[in-house]
């Protein structure tokens, strides 16, 4: 139904009946409405952070700061915005510090992901998603090119004195295993073991190949493990560097807007005209 033109009239009226606020606190919160849907506060909040809460921040730094007029309020918002965005630069690393404390389960996705039962020996550990000891990757590779060194020499008899002077990594590991469980001899020590020259050097053959898949697999698993990590919703470590340097941007915010709304203040103060007392003597009409 159409609105009469008599009715707009009367609708006219009432609006102008209303003055706003009339008590103190009205006026207080009146005056902060457009603080709620800021120009600098736009789009400031994510998907799971509650704007009510920035909301009490901004009322809290009102409460200190006191400001008055629009200049102040904006420079007050800029706090409000470096100081809500400081407060979720912590939340974020407390939680990949929260995360990297249960380590074990993200391996424990990542496992299975991989399809391997955790009880197996084949499961991935802490010591699988760090990067490979690259001394222990070159030391590998010296066994094998060794090994490989001796098992061509088919004219050279394999001795004691040939693989000290064919395979030194392999000779100074066994010098040191023959230490190591106190023996007087490197013969004696295979001897203990019920194995032989041959045979142990199978072993150190088997043991560097080993390794050295670990050392082919391990950036696979880094990267396996970044991703599962990052799937929980943290920053991975790569991106530690950029957090500090935005932590820094912030607290440069901070301190400037701070800084501006003080110095914008003490002006405001200083500036205020001071109306002088009226002379008595001036309200005496002349004679």
């Amino acid at each position: 139904m159409a609105t009469s033109t008599k009715q707009i009239t009367a609708n006219q009226q009432n609006a102008q009946k209303s003055s706003g606020p009339k008590s103190a606190e009205g006026k207080a919160v009146a005056s902060r409405n457009a603080t709620r849907h800021g120009l600098l506060s736009a789009r400031l909040h994510l998907q799971d952070e509650k704007p009510q809460e920035f909301q009490q921040l901004f009322d809290e730094l009102t409460t200190t700061f006191n400001p008055s007029g629009i200049l102040e309020m904006v420079l007050l918002e800029k706090i409000a915005i470096a100081i809500w965005k400081q407060r979720r630069i912590v939340a974020a690393e407390t939680g990949a510090i929260s995360l990297r404390r249960q380590t074990e389960k993200v391996l424990s996705k990542l496992n299975g992901i991989l399809n391997i039962a955790s009880y197996s020996p084949n499961a991935l550990t802490e010591a699988d998603i760090e990067p490979f000891d690259k001394e222990l990757e070159k030391w590998c590779k010296d066994v094998l090119l060794e090994y490989d060194a001796i098992m061509e020499d088919e004219d050279e008899e394999l001795t004691f004195a040939s693989v000290e002077k064919i395979a030194p990594e392999c000779w100074q590991q066994l010098q040191q295993e023959t230490v190591d469980e106190e023996e007087e001899s490197a013969e004696a020590y295979l001897k203990s073991c019920n194995t032989d020259l041959s045979a142990w050097l199978v072993e150190m053959k088997a043991y560097a190949d080993k390794e050295l898949a670990k050392a082919r697999q391990r950036p696979k698993n880094i990267a396996l493990f970044n991703n599962a990590f990052a799937e929980q919703g943290i920053l991975t470590d790569k991106y530690r560097e950029s957090f500090e340097r935005y932590q820094a941007s912030l607290d440069n915010q901070l301190y400037k807007a701070m800084k501006e709304l003080r110095q914008l203040q003490e002006w405001r103060l200083n500036t205020i005209e001071v109306v002088p007392d009226a002379d008595p003597s001036a309200q005496q009409p002349t004679a």
